[in-house]
This record gives C-alpha cells, sequence and structure tokens, in this order.
C-alpha cells in the first residue's frame, strides 16, 4: 500500500512539475558494544585451577584472572575492565595436568564454557 502510494506522489509531482529530492543517508554500521564482563564456566570434570584473560595480541598484561581454583559444573564472572577491542585470548590450566587456550570475541560470545 505505501508502495502504491509513493508511486502515485512521485507521478504527480513529476506530471504537475513539482521537484523534490530525497536525502536517505544510509544507517552507518554500529560499533560492537565492548563488553565489561563474561561469564566462565567450567563443564571439565577437573577443576580449573589456572585461568587468565588477556587482550588479543597484548598477552604480557592481564586484564583478569581467577583468585581461586573453579571446580567443575561451576561459573563465576570475569571482569574484562580495560578491555579496548572485541578480542580476547584465554590461557587455563585444569589439575589433571591439561591446558586450554583460544582467542574469542566477546562482543558475540558473553559466555565461555570449558568442556572435555
Amino acid at each position: 500500500m505505501k508502495n502504491t502510494f509513493l508511486t502515485a506522489g512521485l507521478a504527480s509531482s513529476i506530471f504537475f512539475g513539482n521537484t523534490f529530492s530525497i536525502d536517505a543517508k544510509p544507517k552507518a554500521p554500529s560499533k560492537p558494544k565492548i563488553p565489561t564482563s563474561i561469564i566462565l564456566e567450567n563443564k571439565r570434570t577437573s577443576e580449573l585451577t589456572n585461568f587468565s584473560v588477556y587482550e588479543a595480541g597484548q598477552e604480557d598484561k592481564a586484564l583478569s584472572s581467577i583468585q581461586k581454583p573453579l571446580v567443575s559444573g561451576k561459573k563465576i564472572q570475569i571482569s574484562l575492565k580495560g578491555l579496548k577491542s572485541c578480542m580476547i585470548t584465554l590461557s587455563g590450566s585444569f589439575a589433571d595436568g591439561s591446558d586450554a587456550s583460544g582467542e574469542i570475541d566477546v562482543c558475540t560470545e558473553k559466555l565461555i564454557r570449558l568442556i572435555d
């Protein structure tokens, strides 16, 4: 219905000599909001003994780390204060001697689930 009305209005403006312009500016892509925290959940059978979060490419200074071991089945909130981009690097170790590491986009993933 709106298209028909717009087309009819456009046709009558052209027929009667009216001129107009449409100043439609494309919407700028929205900048993703960088979160101030994420949730870390340990779904492994082994206790998470060490875990640190770094801004991607800046692994010399941790943004956050766990203060005590995270037992299996539990979750905690990890602070990301000072994060300037969406990408973080994770590094952790478990009581059974295994390690976990990787890079995650926290603008799209707010929950990090560690699994076997």
